[in-house]
């Protein structure tokens, strides 16, 4: 019976010591994704750009 308390209890600890770990993780994943859609929205400006130029011509 002592074991079936204990458990659940470190179980907890453990999640909410990840917690950081997994928000911090979360962060880094989000400013790398902003960056590449920030790359593409460049390459998509660029692309128009150029096709634009070609249709002047």
């Amino acid at each position: 019976m002592k074991n079936t308390i204990h458990i659940p209890i470190i179980h907890a600890t453990t999640y909410f010591s990840l917690v950081p770990v997994f928000i911090y993780e979360y962060d880094v994943w989000l400013r790398k994704f902003s960056k590449l859609r920030y790359i593409q929205d460049k390459a998509n400006l660029f692309k128009t750009y150029y096709i634009s130029k070609i249709k002047q011509q």
